[in-house]
């Protein structure tokens, strides 16, 4: 699942001599981060100036996000077993919006 989340924030696949590597966009680190474990790794896809609430309900967890101006999109939320997995789907949520994706 993080190598779809690191495709989908910007790493690309480069194939070499029959091995498949992801290569990072400038600026990022030289291994894909661990976004859906990594509470730090899932931070870095929540997108600039967006609120973010993480809420244990039970046996799981809630992060709900939506953007510190006025805009378009009114919120964003994802429930999962872990904190770093709500926050990457939440996350990539927000992006897809923004992308007009969703």
């Amino acid at each position: 699942m993080d190598r779809a989340v690191a495709l989908s924030a910007g790493w690309n696949v480069m194939h070499v001599q029959g091995d498949e590597w992801l290569m990072p966009p400038v600026g990022s680190p030289t291994s894909a981060p661990r976004y859906t474990s990594s509470l730090d790794a899932a931070m870095s896809l929540v997108p600039k100036d967006w609120h973010i609430t993480v809420r244990g309900l039970n046996d799981s967890w809630h992060v709900s996000m939506n953007p510190t101006r006025r805009g378009p999109i009114a919120e964003t939320f994802a429930f999962a077993a872990t904190p770093a997995l709500a926050l990457t789907a939440a996350a990539l949520r927000a992006r897809a919006a923004l992308l007009g994706e969703e």
